[in-house]
């Protein structure tokens, strides 16, 4: 062994701090690398190391489950001790791994990713400077300009008063946009706990709907003999009430008066042109008979009195038009007339 290998007799904790650059550039160096990368790289890997950890345990999760449910807790080997056994030191061997790797991986990502060369560092942390440092080179001495010429150092006052006039108002603009979307959400809002409350609503009416049609039962068109929804029943009982509050009309017209009923009939209705066909034969003969009362009015007002014999085919005529519709007696001569 040679006198200048470190052992843990002759270690020298001096010579290893020798070995890093100073603790206040290390901390400049953190301060401007979160700076750059708008988040701090040690955090980065922190949580870079949780998330492997916590792969870690979901695996080791899911191998004891699996093998629990694999062998059957009836048999004598292996015990539930000897499976926790088992997992417990496949979770330290998985663990421990992962940590010494782990570390090794945040050395190097410190070393070469998240940080500057080790022979520019110093240089570069005393001039290196993002935009926005700039203006406190204006603002505050600064050591190292102290010999140097300042005309080139004096700041602009105009354009620094009219940025910061333009922020001011970005800002503002900002403000209002962000108070219109409040607003906007809170009416949204609004609108959607009525359109919730109505959707409520109609899911309800659709249940009783489902309920009432589901013990209703099923019509068919007779035209297309397909089933007919509930708009098209509506539409048909529509068309049936109206047509038999026409027949009910009808009836109490023929009931008041047949010679004044007004028949308005459906030419696709057999019953009702039977019904107006007799009617209108019956109108026929009342007005013949009304015809021959008066020629006989007349005849008898010329001769000066009536005779005494009887025309039974006109008293049987007037009997009728007295009755107003009623039926003739079947041993009538114009009841055999009219058949």
């Amino acid at each position: 062994m040679s006198a200048d290998q470190v052992t843990p007799s002759n270690f020298d904790p001096n010579q290893r701090l020798d070995a890093f650059p100073p603790l206040a550039n290390s901390y400049r160096l953190d301060e401007l690398l979160a700076e750059h990368f708008a988040f701090a790289p040690k955090t980065f890997t922190r949580h870079l190391f949780n998330l492997i950890n916590d792969a870690v345990f979901d695996s080791i999760d899911s191998v004891e489950e699996a093998v629990r449910s694999s062998f059957n807790s009836d048999l004598t080997y292996p015990s539930q001790d000897d499976i926790s056994k088992s997992i417990n030191s496949l979770e330290t061997l998985l663990c421990s791994a992962t940590d010494r790797h782990f570390d090794l991986v945040e050395l190097w990502m410190h070393r070469n990713i998240f940080a500057f060369p080790a022979k520019h560092s110093e240089g570069l942390l005393d001039h290196f400077k993002f935009d926005h440092m700039k203006l406190w080179d204006h603002l505050f001495e600064d050591d190292r300009f102290i010999g140097h010429q300042t005309s080139s150092l004096e700041p602009d006052w105009e354009k620094i008063k009219s940025e910061e006039a333009k922020t001011w108002d970005d800002l503002e603009k900002a403000k209002q946009e962000y108070l219109q979307v409040t607003d906007d959400h809170a009416s949204l809002l609004a609108v959607s706990k009525a359109l919730d409350r109505k959707l409520a609503g109609l899911k309800a009416v659709s249940t009783q709907l489902d309920v009432i049609t589901s013990g209703a039962p099923r019509v068919y068109d007779p035209d297309t003999k397909k089933p007919l929804g509930l708009s098209s029943q509506a539409t048909k009982l529509a068309e049936y009430f109206d047509r038999l509050s026409s027949l009910q009309k009808r009836q109490s017209d023929i009931a008041v008066s047949p010679s004044i009923a007004n028949f308005h009939e459906n030419p696709q209705d057999a019953t009702i042109q039977d019904l107006s066909a007799t009617l209108r034969y019956e109108n026929l003969v009342n007005e013949f008979a009304m015809s021959k009362i008066d020629d006989l009015a007349a005849e008898l007002g010329e001769k000066g009195g009536p005779t005494t014999e009887v025309d039974e085919s006109l008293m049987e005529v007037m009997t009728h038009i007295a009755g107003k519709g009623k039926a003739t007696d079947a041993k009538t001569p114009l009841f055999h007339k009219r058949l």
